[in-house]
């Protein structure tokens, strides 16, 4: 402000003194001393006081509760088991008890019947090496109609070997499916055991903090996971073993037609 005002003294005298020297000379107002007046005119006029603009006030910032609001939802502690009685419970472990019985005793007949298509297959093929035998010894002694003979015993020997063959591969998948579905019955029945330690939390309200009941259900969807895979690969050999049953079935068929 102090230097504002000395420039407008030094203005003021600048002008004097050249309008002193402009009259004195007889001249009139040259265009510098109009140009010198106008500035002069227009520092004084900005030298008026202006009223004090108000200054805004800071803004508070912005909580991330105040923008979201307070009912913004928010994760709740899972609970996955859904109230069933002790009774449901125990009546599917009976049911997957009765399975793995059942699987048990499919198991170890399908093991016999294995072996007795084995040794039934081990007969056929020293069967059928006799009878080659005997083809060579007709043949060296030119005797046709032995030879023919003994050829085409030769080939339905061959058919019943092939047939006997399939045998044993459906006592091989049907002792893979029984193994698959004991595994099936027993990996339930773990599940349903923990599970019924845990139905009687069910509804009730949890503490967060509690990790021995969070662990616990952890482990039950993996029994759970675990059954359900279980189940999964006991399908898969079920259709192994229709799939080997109808071959045999065709195997039947073809010794029937004496392919």
């Amino acid at each position: 402000m102090r230097r504002l005002g000395f420039a407008l003294v030094m203005l003021l005298a600048l002008s004097a003194a050249g309008a002193t020297r402009a009259a004195a000379q007889g001249d009139p107002a040259s265009p510098v001393a109009e140009a010198v007046d106008t500035m002069v005119t227009q520092a004084v006029d900005s030298t008026v006081a202006l009223p004090p603009v108000p200054t805004p006030a800071a803004a508070e910032p912005a909580s991330p509760a105040g923008l979201l609001g307070p009912n913004s939802p928010r994760p709740s502690r899972p609970h996955p088991l859904f109230p069933r009685t002790d009774l449901a419970i125990r009546g599917e472990l009976d049911q997957f008890a009765m399975l793995a019985s059942a699987a048990d005793a499919d198991l170890n007949a399908a093991k016999s019947r294995r072996a007795q298509a084995k040794t039934t297959v081990d007969i056929k093929k020293r069967e059928i090496e006799t009878l080659e035998a005997r083809i060579k010894v007709a043949k060296k002694a030119q005797d046709e109609p032995t030879k023919l003979s003994f050829e085409a015993e030769k080939k339905r020997q061959e058919s019943m070997r092939e047939f006997f063959e399939k045998a044993e591969n459906v006592e091989e998948a049907a002792m893979d499916e029984a193994k698959a579905r004991g595994e099936y019955a027993r990996a339930s029945t773990r599940a349903l055991q923990l599970e019924r330690q845990l139905i009687g939390r069910a509804g009730v309200p949890l503490n967060d903090s509690d990790g021995a009941l969070f662990k616990q259900e952890q482990q039950w969807f993996e029994l759970r996971k675990m059954a359900a895979g279980a189940e999964e690969r006991a399908a898969g050999k079920m259709q192994g073993l229709m799939d080997r049953k109808t071959r045999l079935y065709r195997a039947w068929a073809d010794y029937l037609l004496g392919k």
